[in-house]
């Protein structure tokens, strides 16, 4: 997986707010499984934008990694606990929702839910 410090400065900033707004304004205590879930998410809206914006259509499971890999590492920043072995679940959590296109369209409701959107 590729070290992208340009997406992790990018991706931080926006887990802030959506950490924000999952905890209340940092008024209700998270758990690792709720910064687990925030990285599952983010990192599949991610990809899924990736996949309607990208100079082709489709993702690869390579590109799949790599964006959240870089999620998970910016989330490290900001959460120390969130270790190696919650990176290692998220990682196989988004392979596996990412792994259909013809779920893509149910997956970006159950995220638009989360976010409120």
């Amino acid at each position: 997986m590729e070290i992208n410090p340009t997406w992790q400065n990018a991706f931080r900033g926006e887990l802030v707010q959506n950490l924000r707004r999952v905890s209340n304004d940092f008024t209700r205590q998270l758990l690792i499984i709720d910064i687990a879930k925030e990285c599952i998410m983010y990192s599949c809206d991610m990809c899924l934008e990736y996949n309607r914006q990208g100079a082709y259509i489709g993702i690869s499971n390579s590109v799949v990694d790599n964006i959240t890999y870089n999620v998970c590492i910016a989330m490290n920043g900001l959460v120390h606990e969130f270790g190696e072995s919650q990176r290692n679940e998220v990682m196989s959590r988004v392979r596996e929702l990412m792994k259909d296109p013809r779920t893509y369209s149910v997956l970006q409701e159950e995220i638009d839910k989360y976010y409120g959107r």
